[in-house]
């Protein structure tokens, strides 16, 4: 048995390496009728990978795609059994035969299958579809197919995967932008209030995710985005926005949560040092320069002057 699992494991990787060209991927099987394929067609006019399962769980790491997808997300398409699927953050998703769904490719993620699967994983720019942001709002949750735009789209998918290839270069120039359109509009109609990564959005979670892990000193602006599930690329075009850089605001924010931690009377019987660490600081002279820098004074006087001198 353990050879068997070990086999399933190593052969998955492989097929995964040779079509994402990374490894970042983690398989178990289900009781005795794990098995699974996965072919790229890149002739294709969607250029889809098919993926068929039997029994498997298969794990995927957060950015575990690679750079080879960068610019792009994936529409998911069941053609045949049920899928489960479930994103970092978010709320599992069942897939059944002819379910859309939209594929955020820098979140974790983990699949299930119990049974017999096939499902269609297809690569989409992001630019033909309203952009990175618009786009990672509308992902993890499955398409409204009893909607207009959905049906129609999961109509046209599913045609054209079972006609395999266009005939000619004006075919799929064609066929391609009728889906854009459609995959565009699938995105505008997202509500607003559901867009949490518009700039503004992505900024408010980048806040809360570094208070959290502020304490290790390995936090920085790529941490950030693998945390949020978001590409470097969205990160600092969002800190762009507001006229910022990620590197910047993080060390702004570690001086600004010394600052408050150095002048408050709950914190007082801390050592400077140990209020250093707690913010991600693991050089005292880097953090007093810093301190110094942001506030005019050095992290041992502004604890005098909050404490009104005393011990001066």
């Amino acid at each position: 048995m353990t050879l068997r699992r070990e086999t399933v494991s190593q052969s998955f990787e492989r097929a995964l390496r040779g079509v994402y060209g990374h490894s970042r991927f983690s398989a178990d099987e289900i009781g005795e009728q794990s098995a699974f394929r996965v072919r790229e067609d890149g002739q294709h006019v969607l250029r889809p990978v098919m993926v068929y399962t039997r029994a498997l769980t298969t794990q995927r790491a957060a950015h575990g795609l690679g750079d080879r997808w960068e610019g792009q997300f994936f529409l998911m398409q069941q053609i045949s059994g049920q899928l489960g699927v479930h994103f970092d953050g978010g709320a599992p998703v069942v897939l059944r035969a002819g379910d859309l769904l939209l594929m955020n490719p820098y979140q974790g993620c983990e699949f299930a299958s119990r049974r017999a699967n096939e499902v269609a994983v297809i690569p989409m720019p992001f630019d033909a579809a309203g952009g990175e942001a618009k786009v990672l709002a509308a992902c993890g949750r499955r398409v409204d197919r009893q909607a207009a735009v959905g049906a129609v789209l999961g109509s046209a998918l599913a045609a054209l995967l079972a006609q395999r290839r266009a005939a000619c270069a004006e075919e799929r120039a064609v066929v391609g932008e009728v889906i854009h359109q459609l995959l565009g509009r699938l995105v505008a109609a997202t509500p607003a209030g559901e867009q949490d990564l518009a700039a503004d959005g992505l900024l408010r979670r980048a806040h809360r995710f570094a208070l959290k892990e502020l304490a290790n000193p390995a936090l920085s602006p790529d941490a950030i985005a693998l945390g949020l599930g978001v590409s470097r690329r969205q990160l600092y075009r969002a800190f762009a926005e507001a006229g910022q850089t990620p590197a910047s605001w993080l060390w702004s924010l570690r001086t600004e949560q010394a600052h408050l931690r150095l002048t408050s009377p709950q914190e007082c019987a801390k050592s400077l040092t140990q209020l250093a660490f707690d913010v991600g600081f693991n050089d005292m002279a880097h953090f007093s320069r810093s301190y110094r820098a942001r506030f005019g004074c050095t992290p041992r006087q502004a604890r005098l002057n909050a404490a009104g001198g005393a011990g001066g």
